[in-house]
């Protein structure tokens, strides 16, 4: 059974991309705890890994919000993304297994299943895994640290843009 924080992460990361949580909405401890059932404590836990993942930035207020991305900030990450998932990829190609090339390929079929309008959320994740396996196979800790909290990225996109 998953943890507290883990089922309030949850939660909260369903209700920013569903859009019940649009962006700038501001999250509050009280309303949330009382909402899940929970304590505010992992609902605190759970906000500062929404931070860490780029779903939710901390005013200087104290108060907490879903991110909201302007185009600026889009392209910034963008960039960085492209830098680092090209960098990964070479990683991964000097330790590629068959293996990891026939799960990539996997991976790749079953996106191309899910493109129907009504899949986008699927689409996503399985994008989200191809991404992560690769990200494993480069064998570099950093790297992939660095690329987790880029990892909400194409999701952040989506409930804001409405497009991947």
């Amino acid at each position: 059974m998953a943890k507290a924080h883990e089922r309030a992460y949850g939660a909260i990361k369903e209700g920013i991309l569903s859009g019940e949580f649009p962006p700038g909405y501001q999250l509050k401890e009280e309303a949330l705890a009382e909402s899940l059932k929970i304590s505010r404590s992992p609902i605190r836990q759970a906000i500062r890994t929404l931070v860490q993942h780029g779903f939710v930035e901390n005013r200087p207020n104290g108060r907490s919000h879903v991110v909201n991305l302007d185009r600026e900030r889009f392209n910034q990450q963008l960039d960085l993304l492209e830098v680092l998932e090209s960098y990964s990829v070479g990683l991964a190609i000097e330790n590629a297994t068959p293996e990891f090339i026939e799960k990539l390929k996997g991976l790749n079929a079953q996106m191309h299943k899910a493109t129907a309008p009504d899949k986008k959320l699927e689409f996503m994740a399985l994008n989200n895994d191809f991404h992560k396996a690769i990200q494993a196979q480069s064998g570099s800790q950093v790297v992939q640290e660095f690329l987790q909290r880029l990892a909400a990225f194409p999701h952040n996109l989506y409930y804001k843009f409405g497009e991947i």
